[in-house]
């Protein structure tokens, strides 16, 4: 090991924090052939090796004593070791339709509506009102939406065969599975026939959260990285789930985005705090999506601040979920208001797959993008705010404060 200054910052602690298990990066100028050597000699000293990255990040998670991660920290080669951590869905309950609800011991109102349900009435009508439609411009056809979450039932009647698993980061029985629901959940609204915004976007899961809704940073970051490797572009990418600030998980997040045609859409989370404090929802390349109620006010969970972009129907939404090919529940939470802008951002790409601007890494700014296109901008406002009508890419649409609340 090349012994450097001791400088303990390089050494990062996590709320959260899994023992014994850290993510390493190191230097720019440190080549992924001394990495994979690096990682190689580890393994040979029988340390576990849990994820390589290369793409996203130039390290590796690997599991180790605190004093041995320690040392390695000072290592001339390491720009930092993090802890890894565990990140959780932002919901703040599912409750199944064919169960009762603990609150009041009633089984939900999840009855099949002939009238589009209101949060994707409100994408359509916006302030005007709530008239039971839906009608938009564009479906998502031949673009792609990355779920990175707890799987996806793809064999779910709402996703009519549009829906596929490409990645697994979870090491459990379940393959690629989804025994939590959450993944179901955030696809449907998506891009679901008729829970969803875009509604004949390719649904392509990323599993990265485990069957109780949480995930090690380790995993997300690997799954971040076989989709800035290998996935399809112009794509989205939606993340419904967060934790405590965390230096690897931004930075993988940020560096997915820099590599060109890649739309990040975060959850902000729902413990009602400044989300500049949050991650992934604190990167700013990303469209980070609080969540509003029927009234159009912010959700009173929903984490706030200017880094957050928009706040979209959170509360008592529904849409897909498991147990069957017909399954639905009702949940509330930000990790449902995510999906649907990302939805419109399917839609967008519908219009204009090769932008010459407003894509990061094409040209522009992520969090001017889709959005803005849509919808134009105006000044914030913390209260309901009013609409006119504009027209763009052959849509009529609405323009709404920045951030807007629907």
């Amino acid at each position: 090991m090349e012994e450097a200054q001791t400088d303990s910052s390089r050494f990062q602690r996590i709320r959260n924090a899994i023992p014994n298990q850290y993510i390493v990066v190191f230097n720019d100028d440190v080549t992924w052939k001394e990495v994979r050597q690096i990682a190689s000699d580890y393994q040979r000293r029988n340390r576990n090796i849990l994820q390589m990255y290369g793409k996203v990040l130039n390290g590796f998670a690997i599991r180790l004593g605190e004093s041995e991660a320690q040392e390695l920290s000072q290592d001339a080669r390491v720009k930092y070791v993090e802890e890894d951590a565990l990140m959780s869905g932002n919901q703040t309950a599912i409750t199944d339709c064919n169960t009762k609800a603990a609150s009041d011991g009633h089984y939900p109102k999840c009855v099949t509506q002939s009238m589009a349900p209101w949060h994707v009435d409100r994408m359509a009508e916006g302030y005007t009102g709530l008239d039971g439609t839906f009608s938009i411009t564009g479906t998502g056809k031949n673009i792609t939406a990355y779920v990175v979450d707890t799987g996806i039932l793809t064999t779910h009647s709402e996703f009519q065969g549009r829906a596929a698993s490409v990645y697994n980061a979870i090491s459990d029985s379940n393959g690629n599975t989804d025994c939590n629901g959450h993944g179901t959940f955030v696809a449907a609204l998506i891009g679901g026939n008729k829970y969803g915004v875009a509604k004949q976007v390719n649904l392509r899961s990323v599993r990265v959260l485990d069957c109780t809704g949480n995930g090690s940073t380790s995993n997300i970051i690997a799954g971040i990285n076989w989709i800035t490797t290998n996935g399809v572009r112009p794509a989205v990418v939606n993340l419904s789930f967060g934790g405590a600030a965390n230096t690897s998980v931004d930075s993988a997040v940020t560096s997915s985005i820099n590599s060109g045609g890649l739309i990040y859409v975060v959850a902000a989370g729902n413990s009602n705090v400044d989300v500049s404090t949050v991650s992934p929802a604190r990167v700013t390349a990303a469209l980070t999506i609080g969540a509003s109620d029927q009234n159009q006010f912010r959700a009173g969970f929903s984490n706030y601040g200017a880094g957050v972009d928009y706040y979209i129907p959170g509360v008592s939404i529904y849409s897909a979920y498991i147990g069957s090919n017909t399954a639905q529940a009702l949940a509330t939470g930000t990790s449902f208001s995510a999906p649907i802008i990302a939805g419109l951002a399917a839609i967008e790409l519908e219009w204009n797959p090769n932008p010459t601007s407003g894509i990061n890494g094409v040209s522009g700014d992520t969090r001017q993008m889709s959005l803005d296109a849509i919808y134009g901008t105006s000044s914030a406002s913390s209260t309901p705010v009013s609409t006119t009508t504009t027209s763009t890419n052959n849509g009529s649409f609405k323009t709404f404060g920045s951030p807007f609340i629907y």
